[in-house]
């Protein structure tokens, strides 16, 4: 055959075979060749992922989200401290990854800024308010406050000193709510009742979260809400030494530690959030706040294990009964806690 006719030759069987290949691709069960988005979440914490109050339910939140298929790729860095936080974010986005979370109320102002600097990612962190955030960036909060009302309620139809206690971190917007909300459910209940309140000044440090706890004990403290992960392991430190007070957990299941002192913890969601926001972002509905609380099931405290049989059903159905009037409007502690000093 001369060089054209094979030429020719060629170029007919190429076209067939183009032909054949276009008629399979349209036919019911043909294969499907295009790649699918990974779609990829960074974690930044503050401290390591075995804690139980802050840390680890956000690292077992997102875990989760890729074990259920909602995240593909799932990466984490531990300890980061402020001054690093915008250059971890930013080497993140720089790989490309869709929802970077900067888990901590501290990190609002490196949350904007690499938002700014990285227009194609999602950013998150947790705060109130999101003062002059891009489009790309968003706040999630959960109204701990209606927990600890219900917390409050308990304490103070309870105590057996008629003293009780709540320990706050730092004096930020939002968790002196949180403070603010216990104090608001102890007095609904039992007006004569003394609330203190300390503020240990480290979120992460249990040494000044134990000294802070045993103040309040030595003052005659017998139940005491602390607030994020120092000021509630070292109130359970301090209640061990002493066996002289029960404890609240915040934001993590933490009645493993001790379940005869831990009554029960107010906890936020982590994983329900994170579902959500990551599902508007692959819708296009990315919002600018995202928050949480009794109505919605983000704010909840969990079961109370090996001490319930002590609490008396009155008082679990006073909870429950404040708890749907939280949810119905009838209590606002939202409003509440705003006329409340500490």
């Amino acid at each position: 055959m001369p060089k054209t006719g094979m030429i020719a030759g060629v170029i007919i069987v190429i076209a067939i075979i183009a032909v054949a290949a276009a008629y399979v691709a349209t036919q019911p069960g043909a294969p499907v060749t295009t790649t699918a988005k990974q779609w990829k979440v960074a974690l930044l914490l503050p401290d390591v992922i075995t804690d139980l109050t802050w840390n680890g339910p956000a690292y077992q939140a997102v875990s989760r989200l890729v074990a259920e298929g909602i995240a593909d790729k799932f990466s984490y860095t531990e300890q980061v401290a402020v001054p690093d936080a915008v250059r971890i974010a930013s080497g993140y986005a720089s790989e490309g990854y869709d929802l970077i979370i900067q888990h901590g109320s501290q990190f609002v102002d490196t949350t904007r800024e690499a938002a700014q600097k990285y227009p194609n990612s999602y950013f998150v962190t947790t705060a109130m308010l999101a003062p002059d955030f891009p489009t790309n960036a968003s706040v999630v909060w959960v109204y701990l406050e209606e927990a600890y009302y219900l917390l409050g309620i308990l304490a103070g139809r309870m105590t057996k000193t008629n003293v009780v206690g709540t320990l706050c971190p730092l004096e930020v917007p939002g968790i002196v709510e949180w403070s603010k909300g216990f104090k608001a459910g102890v007095l609904s209940v039992n007006p004569n009742a003394k609330v203190l309140y300390a503020v240990t000044g480290s979120f992460m440090d249990a040494t000044l979260g134990k000294e802070a706890a045993m103040a309040q004990i030595e003052a005659g403290a017998d139940f005491i809400a602390p607030m994020t992960d120092g000021p509630v392991l070292g109130a359970i430190m301090a209640a061990q030494e002493t066996g002289k007070a029960y404890v609240f957990g915040c934001e993590g299941d933490t009645h493993s530690i001790n379940p005869n002192i831990i009554v029960t913890s107010a906890i936020w969601d982590s994983y329900a959030h994170y579902k959500t926001i990551m599902l508007d972002i692959k819708a296009g509905q990315f919002k600018p706040r995202y928050e949480a609380d009794l109505k919605s099931g983000g704010a909840t405290i969990t079961p109370f294990y090996a001490l319930k049989d002590q609490i008396p059903q009155s008082v679990l159905d006073e909870m429950e009964k404040a708890k749907q009037d939280i949810i119905s409007g009838k209590i606002n502690v939202k409003e509440l806690v705003q006329s409340i000093t500490l």
